[in-house]
């Protein structure tokens, strides 16, 4: 099934007739994808005098190149007074480190940018549309799901009928990408004469700067992980708390790399499959580590799901154990049936279970479960 997406962003560049440097538009999100316009208001090459537009990918800089997008986009610059006198500029680019932004030189000659020509409102504002249609190229070669069918996988686990635990084809892939992305130097040639496509690099400016927001480096241990930000910001509000503190949404001061001290790489990687695929295949080894994991990290459906599914693992020789850990991670769900668990199987650990390891573990925990079994026995 083919992945695509699509979005549009509609700008209005205000008093453009005073503006002398480039401006740049807000970023907007196409599907997982962070884009932006650049305006020159004179022009990006010489004779300047048309006004230029670019899209622009402000993450290729953290980008591998195996997930590079390639966009299909369409510029609108509105007439106000006519809109059969709209200026159409269409083209298809493949965005990466060494084209991080794709577009026009001559969209709109100057001396056409007045209000009685009907492309500047009253107000010196120009209006500008893009409509963007992105193939992620990396998410075909990882054969990943669409978001839709994510959602639909949340949505049944949320009804309490999760998928089947089948082993995602893409793991081998998705595990390639956890050395860093080859290093990408940000200069490009401009390729945009007589009203040809290009790239907005040239005498005119410096090489345009990358600003972080779509590919996050997630360390842990000695791996590490790249994720696109706008999935993992989908999936887990520690992310998303993440990038509102530190500004994301700006798209240029939010962190590219986060660590997380004391997890579990293998669990992480289980994770990143759920969030790409829906599909949560995490193996016993990895049940607690994961559940802990998702819990640190904020994913409330999955850390229940697996909490279901280490109390249909749990044993009377592993009870004492599971009671421990989920008392000391608080994982008040689990707890609750653990604590059942203990009570109408009590005989059974009390002959295979070693219960002086909870009452040397935690005291209270073990009180409270005598009480518990002397109601139930009364």
């Amino acid at each position: 099934m083919d992945i695509i997406f699509t979005g549009h962003l509609e700008w209005e560049v205000h008093h453009i007739s005073g503006l002398v440097d480039r401006k740049f538009s807000d970023n907007f999100k196409v599907g997982i994808y962070s884009w932006r316009l650049i305006c020159f208001p004179r022009g990006n090459m010489k004779p300047f005098n048309h006004v230029s537009l670019f899209l622009e990918y402000p993450e290729t800089a953290n980008t591998p190149a195996e997930l590079a997008p390639v966009a299909e986009f369409r510029f609108i610059v509105r007439n106000h007074k006519d809109p059969s006198k709209n200026v159409v500029k269409e083209c298809r680019h493949t965005f990466t480190s060494e084209q991080v932004d794709w577009g026009f030189s001559q969209v709109l000659p100057l001396q056409d940018l007045t209000a009685a020509s009907g492309f500047l409102r009253e107000d010196g504002t120009l209006t500008v549309r893009v409509e963007v249609t992105v193939e992620p190229a990396g998410l075909k070669k990882l054969d990943l799901y669409t978001l839709k069918a994510m959602a639909k996988w949340r949505d049944s686990v949320k009804a309490g009928q999760p998928a089947a635990n089948t082993a995602p084809a893409a793991m081998p892939n998705l595990l390639r990408y956890l050395s860093p992305p080859p290093p990408g130097a940000v200069s490009t040639t401009d390729m945009g004469g007589d009203g040809a496509a290009g790239s907005s690099s040239s005498n005119n400016s410096s090489a345009v700067s990358n600003s972080v927001g779509g590919m996050l480096a997630i360390r842990i241990a000695d791996k590490t992980f790249y994720a696109h930000r706008a999935l993992l910001e989908d999936s887990s509000e520690y992310f998303r708390l993440q990038s509102n503190f530190n500004g994301s949404d700006t798209g240029s001061t939010a962190a590219a790399e986060v660590s997380l001290p004391d997890a579990d790489p293998d669990a992480f990687a289980r994770l990143l499959v759920y969030m790409y695929q829906g599909v949560l295949d995490i193996p016993a080894s990895l049940l607690r580590t994961t559940t802990e994991l998702a819990g640190r990290l904020l994913m409330s459906d999955v850390c229940k799901e697996l909490q279901r599914r280490l109390l249909a693992a749990c044993t009377p020789q592993s009870i004492v154990g599971d009671l421990l850990w989920a008392d000391r991670y608080q994982l008040h769900e689990l707890l609750s049936g653990l604590k059942s668990y203990f009570v109408q199987n009590y005989k059974r650990i009390a002959a295979e279970a070693r219960v002086d390891e909870l009452i040397l573990g935690n005291p209270v925990l073990t009180a409270e479960l005598m009480r518990m079994l002397g109601q139930q026995m009364a």
